[in-house]
């Protein structure tokens, strides 16, 4: 692997992540056992939006992995907090590059920001048929806590598709 270099990138600057996102967007939809069609829909700018919502009233880090010797950005981490609690919302590291030790770092720094703000809690949301990813959220405390079911076709609120667009 080639000289890595972290950097912090601003709200304005979100966009640099789309690639990346798109690829991890991609691998949910091939793992995702139930819910491939949403992934298959969900646009960046929809998670962007979503990230910033999440951040507003609150603060946002955003970490960018980028492999000097190729020239191109190859990790990164999203994590925002509100109130007390710290979210890992979004990590992402090119499969080429994965075992190289860029996911831990990208942790490592997420985590300490994160607890320097006072995090009490810091979770983060794992999708359904990725559970390999619990292996390395465990390395950092991450412990299963619950498990959210939806019912397909629900926007959360046990309204279906069907129901939602009818006049």
């Amino acid at each position: 692997m080639g000289n890595i270099a972290y950097r912090e990138v601003g709200k304005s600057e979100l966009d640099v992540i789309q690639p990346l996102w798109e690829s991890l967007n991609a691998m949910h939809e091939t793992c995702s056992p139930y819910f491939a069609d949403r992934f298959k829909r969900y646009s960046f700018a929809e998670r962007k939006r979503e990230l910033l919502d999440h951040a507003h009233g609150g603060s946002l880090l955003m970490l960018v992995a980028r492999d000097m010797k190729q020239d191109s950005d190859i990790g990164y981490c999203v994590s925002t907090f509100l109130g007390s609690t710290g979210k890992i919302d979004s990590l992402f590291v090119d499969g080429r590059c994965r075992g190289c030790g860029i996911g831990h770092e990208l942790m490592v720094r997420s985590l300490e920001w994160l607890n320097g703000r006072g995090a009490k809690d810091i979770v983060v949301d794992v999708v359904a048929g990725n559970e390999s990813a619990w292996n390395f959220y465990a390395r950092y405390g991450f412990a299963p806590h619950r498990t959210c079911l939806l019912h397909r076709g629900s926007d959360g609120c046990g309204k279906s598709e069907q129901e939602r667009t009818r006049p």
